[in-house]
This record gives structure tokens, sequence and C-alpha cells, in this order.
């Protein structure tokens, strides 16, 4: 994509994946590493768009504000269970029983845990509102068997639904998802008016990505595992083209 941020509009707002977009896969979700340069540029570019740039992630709220403190920007999290507006105010989208989750997600763990004892790598993230196996570091390498899925399939109560991802299963409430929130913010300041542009790696980013693409956006797909009408190798790559961005002094 070299020369590529000379297409984007001064008018833009930005809504960007973090884990496999902005950073690396690492071993664990906490395992992470965030560059030295990435919050400081995360702020310039954000004060660029004169705030209209949103995080839309499958972590918890608090999980990626930890990462990108002492920023807390306009978020989607949990796919868009959660979000935080432009204001700072936070709200659950729907009207989710938070009780019903943990009797669920009881059940659910106990299934995990089974596969975690079998499978050495594999491990459990507990997000609150959301559960999710990992097992991209499984040894030896193993996925999920369509039996498997059947076992998850028959613990997951109407308000819940399976997500599959990189490497990863993740059960969440139902209700927002990234392409919701995604349109959540662009009918409310500062993203209003403003043309969208969406940069994901994932299956969960391509109905976000859709979205953007009927309202005239721009879609960036980060690696290989989805397509989009831009595409950059990694998220270093990624993180370049952010920096150029964030120093131009006129982004139009």
């Amino acid at each position: 994509m070299s020369g590529s941020s000379a297409i984007v509009p001064g008018d833009a707002c930005l809504f960007l994946d973090f884990d496999g977009t902005l950073v690396d896969f690492a071993a664990g979700p906490k395992s992470v590493i965030v560059t030295p340069d990435l919050v400081p540029m995360l702020r310039d570019l954000s004060n660029r768009l004169d705030g209209a740039l949103a995080m839309i992630t499958g972590r918890a709220l608090d999980d990626i504000d930890q990462m990108l403190w002492p920023l807390q920007l306009p978020t989607a999290a949990l796919h868009g269970t959660m979000r935080r507006d432009g204001s700072g105010k936070v709200t659950i989208v729907g009207n989710p029983s938070v009780e019903d989750f943990k009797v669920a997600s009881r059940r659910l763990c106990q299934q995990f845990q089974r596969w975690v004892a079998r499978h050495p790598g594999v491990c459990v993230e507990d997000k609150g509102l959301a559960l999710a196996l990992h097992f991209r570091n499984a040894q030896p390498r193993w996925t999920p068997e369509p039996d498997d899925l059947k076992i998850l399939a028959s613990l997951l109560t109407p308000d819940l639904e399976l997500l599959s991802g990189d490497l990863v299963l993740e059960v969440r409430l139902r209700g927002g998802n990234k392409r919701t929130a995604v349109e959540a913010f662009l009918a409310e300041p500062p993203f209003t008016d403003r043309m969208p542009i969406y940069i994901g790696d994932d299956v969960a980013d391509v109905p976000a990505m859709e979205t953007v693409e009927r309202r005239g956006g721009m879609t960036i797909a980060i690696g290989a595992r989805i397509d989009a009408r831009w595409c950059m190798p990694d998220p270093a790559a990624l993180r370049l083209w952010l920096a150029a961005l964030a120093r131009r002094n006129d982004p139009s």
C-alpha cells in the first residue's frame, strides 16, 4: 500500500481492530507486545481526526484500556457487546442477563477445561461477558473437531452465540457485533458525516467492512485471512502507514 495515505481524506474516521491488526499475535492474550510508539501514534492520529478514531475489538474494555494506557479511546469491546462512545459513556448492547451468562459460562468453562487438560498449550480466557478458548499454541497442533463444536452448541442458551476466529473459539452474548458497533459510531459525533475506514484481519471484521464499503468507505485487510479492497502484510506495515498518516500536516 505504498503511498496510500494520499487517498485518505481529511474528514475520515478510523475504526481499528487490535489483535492481529495493530499488534502481532502472541502466545496468549496477555503476552501481546504493545510497541513503544503505538500509544503516542494513536493519540496523535486521534487528534488529527478530531477524535474520530475507535477501537473495534474482541478484548474486554478494561483489557484494551490497560493495553493502550493512558488512552481511553471510543471503543467497541467484546465484539460489540460493550461500547464506549465518543463522550465516554459506556453501554452494554441489548438487555443481556449477566447472571444468566455466568451460569452458562460455568458449564462452558468446564468443557473448555477438559480440552485444556487434554491438549497442552490450549488456554481459556474469561472476559467477563465472553469466554474464549485459545488453541494457537496447542502442542501438538489441535483444533476442535465438528463433534466438539456440537458439544459446545448443546451447551449454548438462546442468548449466547459461538464465534470462530483465528485459532480461537469464543462464546458471547447475542446482540451487538462489530457491524452494529460501527453503525452506532457513524450515527453520532465525532464520527458523523465522515468517510469511514475500517482495518481488520479476521472473519469477525468482515460484516463491519461490508457496512463501511456500502457507505463509500475504505477497508484494509491485514494479512491473508480475509480480503478487502486494500491489504497490508502485517501489523508492522500498518503501524508505519498510520504513523505516516498521523504526521501529515494535511491528511486530505
